[in-house]
């Protein structure tokens, strides 16, 4: 063992048959090739760094790790290149994982967020999830950060937006259903670019359709039911409604009868009543 002073580089190094096992340079930067104190356990505490000095890793100081009080009194992992990993846990046939809690501002860490490595699991207790304006929440797998769908708060419009030119949004499933109500004004496409518009009944081709294209409300019925049925006495009105007098197509002059009937219509601001009478 001998020690040498490198007075050039100002360097103080311990060597064993040539080869450097620790150096301490002027700046205070102890390296070595191994640490060791016999075979004991170094105590928690035993090594003890000031404020604002590092730990270095790797060959080439590829990391270093810090308790830096000139800036925001914060543990700083210092990489030396970008896109440095940091790993949790041992990849191999039978995992070797870490759980992670980060706790919250709750005394006793009431609110945390946790991953549970064994269920393959991120949940929350206590702790909201907040996206800023204009920062995207992405699904699916598809190519760069747009993914297949996204949603985005641009400070004036929740946007949710698929790559594709056509994909699905359901909400519930076939046994599983999801109860929904809207507040507020339901819009469907922009003025000149609609969109169809679906409801199913309970038999099979039995629906009402908002055809876009043709500008039509198109509804289908089982035979010999109403396709169409109106309730309640704001929707109807009794005969105060005089057909006497009244051309009709055959030139005849319809009989009142005494369950009529009418439906206002509104076409271009001009209401038109339609008589009605009971199919009996």
């Amino acid at each position: 063992m001998s020690i040498h002073w490198d007075r050039i580089g100002g360097t103080l190094s311990w060597k064993h048959n040539g080869t450097t096992l620790m150096s301490l340079s002027q700046a205070g930067l102890l390296t070595a090739t191994s640490f060791k104190i016999g075979t004991a356990t170094v105590p928690a505490g035993a090594v003890v760094l000031a404020d604002d000095e590092a730990v270095t890793l790797g060959t080439s100081a590829d990391v270093l790790i810090e308790w830096d009080t000139a800036g925001t009194d914060s543990l700083r992992f210092l990489p030396a290149a970008d896109d440095t990993i940091i790993s949790f846990g041992v990849s191999a046939a039978t995992q070797l994982s870490c759980d992670l809690l980060w706790i919250g501002n709750e005394a006793n860490a009431a609110n945390y967020l946790y991953f549970d490595a064994s269920a393959d699991l991120v949940y929350t207790t206590g702790i909201d999830l907040q996206f800023k304006d204009n920062d995207f929440l992405v699904f699916g797998t598809g190519a760069g950060a747009t993914g297949d769908v996204t949603m985005v708060w641009d400070a004036t419009d929740l946007k949710m937006v698929a790559t594709g030119a056509a994909e699905a949004f359901r909400i519930g499933g076939a046994s599983h259903v999801l109860n929904t109500t809207i507040r507020g004004t339901l819009t469907v496409g922009v003025d000149d670019t609609g969109n169809d518009v679906t409801f199913f009944g309970a038999t099979t081709a039995c629906k009402m359709v908002w055809d876009e294209s043709e500008d039509q409300l198109v509804i289908t019925g089982p035979a010999d039911v109403p396709a169409l049925k109106i309730a309640g006495a704001g929707s109807k009105s009794a005969a105060a409604y005089a057909a006497a007098g009244t051309a009709w197509n055959d030139g005849g002059t319809p009989a009142l009868c005494a369950d009529q009937m009418y439906w206002i219509v509104d076409i271009g601001g001009t209401l038109y009543r339609i008589p009605l009478w009971a199919n009996a």
